[in-house]
């Protein structure tokens, strides 16, 4: 390459990563703003509708136990095999120290949602909450 003084120079050889890094960079902030508007959880429930409205986000002290239509129930969305487990499951994450949330099917077996419960308290759990759909009827 020849310029305009009649020096000779070696052509560019290097590849410039600023461009490709600065894409890369785009690209992570976008996910990390789209994550957790796509990380719902994974466990379908249909919650029954009523006028108080529920705290879905997911915080530090906050257990969910999660009761399905078929009777399943998770912990922080860890399948439980039996209903029996629930005590080991709220032990082993301190419920005594934590806010419980209740998410039940609305056809999902009263008596295991009313053990849940009293279970949680049992153990002392500060706050008890059920998660529920905001009636919009009401508004």
């Amino acid at each position: 390459m020849i310029n305009l003084r009649g020096e000779e120079r070696e052509p560019m050889s290097d590849i410039n990563f600023i461009p490709f890094i600065d894409i890369l960079l785009v690209i992570l902030v976008i996910f990390m703003v789209a994550t957790p508007i796509l990380m719902e959880s994974a466990i379908k429930v249909a919650l029954p509708h009523a006028r108080a409205s529920s705290a879905t986000t997911r915080e530090p002290g906050r257990i969910t136990i999660t009761v399905t239509e078929s009777g399943s129930v998770y912990v922080d969305e860890v399948e439980l095999s039996d209903v029996s487990q629930l005590e080991a499951a709220l032990t082993r994450n301190h419920v005594e120290m934590a806010t419980v949330v209740l998410s039940a099917d609305r056809k999902a077996p009263y008596g295991i949602v009313a053990k849940a419960l009293g279970l949680a308290q049992d153990l002392g759990a500060q706050k008890l909450e059920l998660s529920v759909i905001p009636d919009q009827s009401s508004k």
